[in-house]
């Protein structure tokens, strides 16, 4: 696919029990987690993006810190219109409509 280079997909989940930790802190650990290679000598490797969270809390929380680390997040099911902010959100990019969209087009 790319010349010279290697793909690796790195898959994190909330992996938190709902009693134990809210979904949102697992996403934040994952993404810390996930986070922690890029300062790791892992040779020419670093995170290029992330995919996901599914849901928008999660994705909300996990932005702020793809942004300081100017990650690319891409959602495949985030709807909130709390991440339309390019200012707030200038690394957060979606493959669905907002759920205002969602439910204009219901209507």
């Amino acid at each position: 696919l790319l010349p010279n280079h290697v793909l690796e997909v790195i898959v994190k989940d909330e992996e938190c029990v709902a009693l134990t930790c809210s979904y949102s802190q697992g996403a934040i650990l994952a993404a810390q987690e996930l986070m922690a290679h890029m300062s790791c000598d892992l040779g020419d490797s670093s995170v290029a993006a992330i995919i996901g969270p599914r849901d928008s809390d999660n994705a909300v929380a996990v932005s702020s810190m793809a942004n300081r680390n100017s990650v690319p997040i891409i959602s495949y099911a985030a709807g909130s219109q709390m991440l339309n902010d390019p200012e707030i959100h200038p690394y957060f990019m979606r493959t669905n409509p907002t759920d205002i969209m969602r439910t204009q087009a219901a209507c």
